[in-house]
């Protein structure tokens, strides 16, 4: 049986060493950056109680180990769906006064979470960072009919 060098199945190119070791080291930064992210979770209205608008429905002190860090990705999840309505939180660093999304957090009607909005969020890169200290706020702008509970997810990664 004679030796064939491998190759790429889709486009046929050769596989090389350089090829193989650009593929792991992209692997890895991929994983490290994943490793390296920190979500929490907030309960921001308890599962059974009305979600109401207003600004401050909680408050979160970013703590010493996100210093530094930038505000990834973010989701809201209710626990009684919204009959009618759309129900949209803002996230707000009072520290620096600014509003975090360009694009706030919706959740569509008869549905439990952001995850599959019509419109997704979009985090304000100029107001993403976050310092030890910082005190970030949860606005409901939109309640919709019927909602209740209000969890919210932040992920932060090292900027």
């Amino acid at each position: 049986m004679a030796y064939t060098e491998p190759t790429d199945p889709i486009t046929g190119d050769l596989y090389t060493a350089a090829w193989h070791v650009t593929d792991v080291n992209d692997n890895i930064r991929y994983l490290k950056t994943q490793a390296d992210s920190r979500q929490l979770i907030i309960k921001v209205i308890g599962d059974g109680d009305s979600l109401t608008t207003g600004d401050g429905k909680m408050y979160l002190t970013i703590p010493a180990i996100l210093n530094g860090w930038n505000l990834t990705a973010v989701a809201a999840c209710v626990y009684t769906v919204s009959s009618s309505g759309t129900p949209t939180v803002q996230i707000h660093n009072a520290t620096d006064s600014q509003d975090m999304l360009s694009t706030l957090i919706t959740i569509d009607a008869s549905e439990y979470s952001s995850y599959t909005a019509t419109t997704p969020p979009v985090i304000d890169t100029t107001y993403d960072d976050v310092a030890t200290g910082d005190r970030l706020r949860i606005d409901v702008d939109v309640a919709g009919t019927g909602t209740k509970g209000l969890e919210i997810h932040l992920k932060f990664q090292p900027a």
